[in-house]
Order: C-alpha cells, then structure tokens, then sequence
C-alpha cells in the first residue's frame, strides 16, 4: 500500500530528518511493521484443544 501511494520515500525522509538535524547520516535501512497482536496464552490452547 505504501508503495502504492508512494508514501515510502516520505515516510524515511521523515524518519532521517532528526538524525540529520544532529549530523547523522543513514544511507540505507529497513521499515518493519511491528503491529502487535494479542494471542492466547498455552493454557487457553490446551482448553481448546480438549474440546476439539
């Protein structure tokens, strides 16, 4: 999607700015999406497969 709407190159030139704003320089690196997902515990599975 992002690529899509050619949000990436925004998306880092953001990203770099502060970095920059303090003399840094990133010539290259990777977003990753870290959306975080509940799950349910080992003993929730267990249960679960008792009833299956």
């Amino acid at each position: 999607m992002l690529k899509r709407h050619h949000l990436t190159a925004e998306i880092v030139d953001a990203l770099k700015a502060p970095f920059e704003e303090q003399g840094l320089v990133i010539k290259a690196g990777t977003i990753v999406d870290v959306t975080i997902i509940l799950a349910p515990s080992v003993s929730s599975l267990n249960s679960v497969a008792v009833f299956l």
